[in-house]
């Protein structure tokens, strides 16, 4: 476990700045508010002592008016009135810790919701708040913050309540670089699989304040579905999942929870993260090693496993279908194309695949 240091901001002092109070003043009033979300992010994923960094807020109400609090490295930076997106800017940031000589630090940002000017509200406390981490390193990437080579991307929970993914830089002839430090390149990829890949899909947006980021200093290699540095066992056992990001293009593959994929691609990093993050089987017919999951299958063994599923289910069982005669034939009911399948960004998990991620994210 990595416990997050949270910054402890009194909603009555942010309204007390203000002149306001959370149910008062004028304007268009909201008769009852239902709906506080507020979901924040930042860029760059991991942030160089040289550049500078944006926060933004995107919030999710029913409220008619209302307050957006950004607050980066303990100070409030912004504050928007009643808009769906609040950004900021700021930084350069220090990469020295406060009275330390080492290099490399966490920078916590929040960002508060603060609905105003209504009658009634469904929800007690009626705010919302996202607090998250990530790093910032000198020009090489260097982060002695905590001695075991990890460097926080984007960091949301406590490691024992949430799914902890971490990335790793494949070095080597014709990938990333030849040598130990970390490249932009590759934190740059790291940004867009956060992202642009995980955070296009419904299901894993939804549930990005569950997982835990972060990128692993050490280079690994792409052999056997993925090594990385022997040092990460004892240095992150609280890790989930390892994905080792490579240049060149090649066949990826899972082994367990660790696996590979392009940094430049789309189709592999989600594909392989149905394995290795999610523990889902294939879906396509060819040489790969089927298997049925314990909890909701996304395939099924036999034909009467997956029409039990369906009967289970309230579904028809006409959609049972063999597509492969491998492995002694196994049973899906999807048609179209999927994750499981292919994995492109906007490939469906489908009816069986939604059921599994569903599963996954209650019983963290």
């Amino acid at each position: 476990m990595r416990p997050l240091a949270r910054i402890a901001i009194p909603l009555s002092l942010l309204a007390a700045t203000l002149g306001l109070t959370a149910c008062g003043g004028g304007g268009s009033s909201t008769s009852q508010v239902d709906r506080v979300e507020v979901e924040a992010s930042h860029t760059p994923i991991i942030a160089t002592d040289t550049q500078q960094v944006t926060v933004t807020a995107e919030a999710d109400t029913d409220a008619n008016e209302f307050w957006t609090f950004l607050f980066v490295d303990g100070s409030l930076e912004e504050i928007c009135d009643s808009q769906a997106s609040c950004s900021v800017t700021v930084g350069p940031l220090s990469s020295s810790p406060v009275s330390s000589t080492s290099t490399g630090r966490p920078v916590n940002y929040q960002a508060i919701l603060l609905p105003i000017n209504y009658d009634q509200c469904a929800l007690s406390p009626c705010n919302a708040e996202d607090v998250n981490t990530f790093g910032v390193t000198d020009g090489t990437y260097t982060y002695q913050a905590n001695s075991g080579n990890y460097i926080p991307a984007l960091s949301h929970a406590p490691s024992s309540d949430a799914v902890d993914v971490v990335f790793h830089m494949a070095s080597g002839s014709d990938e990333y670089t030849t040598g130990s430090d970390l490249t932009r390149a590759f934190i740059n990829d790291v940004e867009d699989k956060i992202y642009e890949e995980y955070g296009r899909q419904a299901i894993i947006r939804e549930h990005l304040d569950d997982f835990n980021f972060w990128v692993y200093t050490v280079p690994a290699s792409t052999n056997d579905c993925g090594t990385p540095d022997s040092s990460i066992s004892s240095n992150m056992p609280f890790r989930d999942a390892d994905a080792v990001l490579h240049v060149q293009t090649f066949g990826d593959c899972s082994k367990g929870s660790r696996f590979t994929a392009e940094g430049h691609d789309t189709k592999a990093f989600l594909h392989e993260s149905g394995h290795g993050v999610f523990n889902m089987a294939d879906e396509y017919d060819g040489p790969t090693y089927y298997f049925e999951p314990d909890n909701e299958p996304n395939i099924f063994d036999t034909e009467s496993n997956c029409t039990t599923e369906q009967n289970n289910k309230g579904r028809s069982t006409s959609a049972c279908s063999q597509f492969t005669s491998r492995q002694g034939g196994w049973y899906k009911i999807h048609t179209g194309r999927t994750v499981m399948s292919w994995g492109d960004t906007g490939d469906a998990w489908d009816t069986e695949g939604e059921e599994h991620m569903n599963w996954f994210f209650n019983n963290l």
